[in-house]
């Protein structure tokens, strides 16, 4: 969003989904309120589509990639030259809706329930309760066949999702490119699918927080390894970098937050922090809101607002608040210190709130007048795309 939309990159392939204005900043002001374009109210209707905007945007991502695949693979022919392509799709992701194709695949398949327990929102903590009025779920019931079915749709979009990455992978392949180009797959965020009775994003529970992440460079990783410790997408810059031998590119990482995969995934590095921390400052909540993962243990803070305390190993449900205990309060200030010297939350709300006001102020002052569009409109002709 905003007006830069290359983001250090030099050329982009497809426009985006989503409005590159500001129309979509959240505002705290208003304290807590329903939000109707991201409400459970989407889910009414799941199953299966012909089509949509989602499946267009996402078809259009695979092609461009593929085209600029082929199109490397003719200027290796002539140079070499390294590249950095991101293909982003949006699927899978809400609403839950997917073609007959990948509906079908699922259809003697057993979609289980939601494992764990659904809370009365009156009984959970304040931000997913906050979150639970943003989503609609207070207003709008789902009933248990419409959960099934938006489970089962969800499945089918990952399946096609996967399809998609498959077919990047065998152009890789096809242009002689794979053993040579490091591959990644990940995404921004998980999918809570009905679990605590809460659904799409924006809490720190498990199912929302966990996320897919693949790696994938022949000459250099092992096939087939797991590693089980603790990571995050601030670490993949850094990892970027080491793999990709950039000059003097530890000075940089010094300043980052994030440390290179590199070391704990050819040699299960025992150094290794162990430890995530997760900041969440969007629509939904009024206060801000850190999670820290260290270890076995999940420790959230919100702004004005008891902590929370789980230890994933024993209860990976999320189901025992830990922080209530006498037994855990030197681990629960221990955690609070860790986050209160690192973050100052007063400030950080202040700085939100006043960010937000500053947003809104221009999409009230752009929609007056002559219309400013900052959406990015990419030149998609093919002898544009050979030259790039």
């Amino acid at each position: 969003m905003g007006p830069d939309q290359l983001h250090g990159f030099v050329q982009r392939l497809t426009k985006d989904i989503q409005p590159a204005s500001f129309a979509l900043t959240p505002d705290w002001k208003k304290g807590i309120y329903l939000n109707h374009g991201t409400s459970v109210g989407r889910l009414k209707k799941p199953g299966v589509i012909k089509s949509s905007k989602i499946l267009d945007f996402d078809n259009t991502v695979l092609q461009r990639t593929l085209e600029q695949i082929r199109t490397y693979k003719r200027r290796s022919e002539e140079e070499s030259r390294p590249f950095f392509l991101c293909a982003s799709f949006f699927h899978p992701h809400g609403p839950f809706q997917i073609t007959e194709e990948y509906w079908e695949m699922y259809e003697d398949s057993e979609i289980p329930m939601p494992a764990d327990t659904v809370e009365n929102i009156g009984d959970l903590h304040p931000f997913n309760q906050w979150i639970q009025t943003h989503h609609g779920v207070d207003v709008c019931d789902l009933t248990e066949d419409e959960i099934r079915r938006n489970r089962r749709a969800y499945y089918g979009m990952v399946t096609y999702f996967d399809n998609k990455v498959g077919q990047i992978v065998h152009e890789l392949e096809q242009s002689g490119l794979i053993d040579n180009t490091i591959i990644v797959v990940t995404s921004d965020h998980g999918e809570m699918l009905g679990e605590h009775g809460m659904w799409f994003k924006r809490t720190f529970y498990e199912h929302a927080t966990k996320i897919p992440l693949i790696l994938s460079y022949p000459k250099r990783f092992p096939r087939g390894k797991k590693v089980s410790r603790p990571v995050s997408l601030v670490d993949l810059a850094p990892t970027f970098m080491t793999l990709a031998n950039v000059p003097d590119c530890e000075k940089w990482i010094n300043e980052m937050d994030g440390n290179s995969l590199e070391s704990l995934i050819v040699d299960e590095d025992k150094s290794w922090k162990d430890e995530v921390i997760c900041e969440y400052y969007g629509e939904g909540p009024i206060q801000p809101m850190i999670m820290l993962r260290s270890g076995n243990y999940k420790f959230v803070y919100v702004h004005e607002e008891r902590p929370l305390l789980f230890d994933l190993e024993k209860d990976p449900h999320e189901l025992n608040d830990l922080a209530k205990l006498t037994d855990y309060e030197s681990l629960v200030e221990k955690f609070t210190d860790r986050i209160t010297s690192q973050f100052n939350m007063e400030k950080i709300k202040r700085d939100i709130i006043r960010s937000q006001q500053e947003r809104l102020l221009i999409v009230d002052s752009l929609d007056k007048g002559e219309k400013v569009n900052w959406d990015y409109i990419p030149n998609s002709h093919s002898s544009n795309l050979a030259k790039n």
